[in-house]
């Protein structure tokens, strides 16, 4: 690295100083050097000057910055309005036959804060009264669906083919819409420099809707299910969170006591990780943080072009949502022989620097509300109106919002804003989820430090490091390791582990394809990339362990039994927690070690250790790309005066 120059190299006396031994040279007639003398005061007052001008020159300021940040394409992110999903429900006398609609658009409050719902939903009276899972044994989820902080698995702990999920409705609803929210609170989901999640998931599902009695339960199900159209999944078969919009029956049979009923079945297994359920949603829509003040059917003017450069405009209302912002100027337009009058769209962009003269740009500072326009040099000037005092600048579409104050507790979101008279005064929301996402516009330091992670995030697959830290960064999925190694002289291989509770976690088809298509848009040219799932060498164990006196024996086994499986398991096992590595052997020391650490042992009399796929003791050279997870395991406690057998897993 270079070294910086110091600019700032002399004290105000210094410069003092200098200037005195100069006046010999060039008025030597100058003999009084006191401070009274008026050229004293002088040489002062440019010496705190000149020292005031180094100190700037040495500094790099807020707005060099940002022409730096700019330079590396990095810009301080604005700020971002909260999100959240709200449901809607009828009151009690809503006795309309036909649906209540809630147009896109409709503002609701939370205290002062103004939410936007952001699409069209149609309400009827009808509500999602049962929930129900047959994954070889049948529960019943309703009330669990409808309780914060409980969860529910969609379709069973395994997720297996032909297990399903049943909703049921006590009326046809208006429209079919769901919103599923599942539990998450695993690790976080690759990013890569802001890519799009193009999940190809493994797992399959099928909509189907039939009628049923009231009370009617999935043991011993007959009667007909019929096909249900799938117009989007936003939750890619209940991979994520998300909405699924399904399009309504032709027909809709509705009699006396005859409920509504949807079917989803897994088609086809494959989940990383089966999917738990927070709560599924009916009538429930999203809405954001911010409040429309002029849309295209009913632009805002704002004021008249002065004619002059650099002329500023000062928005009221701020933080400005800059993606939907759209300005227009009224200007002259010549067709043929005629002149008339018409609105153009003026372009937002980040500076005037590149901007030709008649390039009809203008800046807009989203968090000041500030609108710069050009000076004739760089970007156009905006004509003064044709019709003096008319204003001749209007925004076409304009929004405010962000900022953390919209991040809410549940149920916070609970009024809609609108007339009295409106059809919509007696409506009832909710938002039965805390709204979250919302954020401060980025301070120059956080940029800076933003800066300085793209800088180190890996970008192009060279080494076999970058392809491992690129397969862990796959947008939109959890893949926990990876492990590449070269396939001859033209190509990689990269085994991928996905995130998951299970003993041997086994990505799917869908996952492999997902990470295969992040890591070829990564490659260079010439290299050819396979992705494949590990493989496994499965790790039988038995123990003989003597328990100390005042011990509980069979919790004394439980805790060996859960130390084995986390210590052998392929995401957070192995010696640094942190998986266990590829190809390392198992060690008899290291179980030994383990078992006798556990509180209430005593002492280990036996300890074996075989697998299926080496004979009866397990070799001690493990492949150098497999991963071991443990199979069966058998503890025996010895406690005195009894000896306890432990049950085979």
């Amino acid at each position: 690295m270079l070294p910086l120059p110091v600019l700032d190299d002399k004290s105000f006396r210094e410069i003092v100083e200098d200037a005195l031994k100069l006046i010999p040279r060039f008025t030597p007639e100058w003999t009084d050097y006191n401070p009274h003398d008026p050229g004293m005061t002088f040489i002062e007052l440019f010496a705190w000057l000149v020292e005031m001008q180094h100190y700037y020159m040495d500094q790099v300021g807020e707005q060099n910055y940002l022409k730096f940040l700019r330079l590396l394409g990095i810009r301080p992110k604005e700020a971002v309005p909260a999100k959240v999903d709200v449901t809607f429900s009828l009151p009690e006398e809503y006795a309309a036959a036909s649906p209540l609609v809630v147009p896109q658009g409709t503002k609701l409050l939370a205290g002062e804060v103004i939410f936007e719902t952001l699409e069209t939903i149609s309400l009827n009276k009808a509500e999602l009264v049962k929930i129900l899972t047959a994954a070889g044994n049948f529960s019943d989820n309703t009330e669990t669906n409808r309780r914060l902080g409980l969860y529910y698995y969609a379709f069973g702990e395994k997720a297996a083919q032909g297990s399903r999920l049943y909703l049921g409705f006590d009326n046809s609803p208006a429209e079919l819409t769901l919103t599923v929210n599942l539990f998450e609170d695993y690790p976080e989901e690759g990013s890569h420099y802001g890519e799009q999640p193009e999940i190809i998931p493994t797992a399959r599902v099928s909509w189907e809707y039939g009628y049923r009695e009231i009370g009617w339960s999935v043991s011993g199900e007959t009667g007909d299910w019929w096909p249900l159209n799938l117009v989007k999944d936003e939750t890619l078969g209940l991979f994520r969170s998300g909405r699924v919009y399904l399009a309504m029956p032709d027909s809709k049979l509705q009699q006396e006591k005859i409920n509504f009923w949807l079917r989803c079945t897994v088609v086809q297994d494959g989940y990383e990780i089966p999917p738990k359920i927070h709560n599924i949603l009916y009538n429930t829509i999203g809405a954001v943080q911010q409040e429309t003040l002029s849309s295209g059917d009913n632009p805002l003017l704002l004021t008249y072009g002065s004619g002059l450069p650099g002329q500023k405009i000062i928005l009221r209302r701020t933080p400005v949502i800059s993606s939907t912002f759209a300005l227009q100027v009224e200007e002259r337009n010549r067709e043929g022989n005629r002149m008339t009058l018409m609105w153009r769209d003026w372009q937002r962009v980040d500076d005037l620097d590149a901007s030709e003269p008649d390039d009809r740009h203008y800046v807009l500072n989203s968090e000041t509300g500030e609108v710069l326009f050009g000076d004739g040099v760089n970007g156009a000037v905006p004509s003064a109106p044709v019709r003096a005092g008319e204003k001749n600048i209007r925004v076409v579409t304009y929004q405010v919002g962000g900022g953390e104050k919209g991040n809410l507790k549940a149920g916070a979101v609970n009024k809609l804003l609108c007339s009295p008279d409106s059809e919509l005064a007696h409506l009832l929301v909710e938002n039965q989820l805390p709204a979250v996402g919302g954020a401060e516009p980025e301070t120059l330091e956080q940029a800076k430090a933003q800066a300085r992670r793209e800088l180190n995030t890996i970008s192009r697959a060279v080494t076999f490091d970058d392809f491992e830290k690129l397969a862990c960064m796959t947008p939109g999925l959890r893949v926990a390791r990876a492990k590449a190694f070269s396939q001859g002289k033209e190509g990689v291989k990269v085994v991928v582990v996905p995130y998951s509770q299970a003993p041997n976690p086994t990505p799917g088809e869908g996952f492999l394809e997902t990470v295969r298509r992040h890591l070829d848009m990564h490659r260079l040219v010439t290299t050819r990339v396979e992705v494949l799932p590990p493989q496994y060498t499965v790790v039988n164990i038995y123990a003989s362990v003597g328990v100390k006196p005042r011990y509980d024996p069979e919790t004394t086994r439980e805790q060996i039994l859960a130390g084995l499986e986390n210590f052998l398991h392929p995401v957070w096992g192995g010696p640094e927690e942190a998986g266990w590595p590829f190809g390392r052997r198992v060690y008899k020391s290291e179980l030994y070690q383990l078992i006798q650490n556990i509180e209430g042992v005593d002492y280990v009399k036996e300890l074996e250790v075989t697998s299926p796929e080496e004979g009866d003791q397990l070799k001690n050279q493990v492949e150098q790309l497999r991963l071991v997870y443990l199979g069966e395991r058998r503890v025996d406690i010895l406690s005195p005066g009894r000896t306890e057998k432990g049950a085979v897993w």
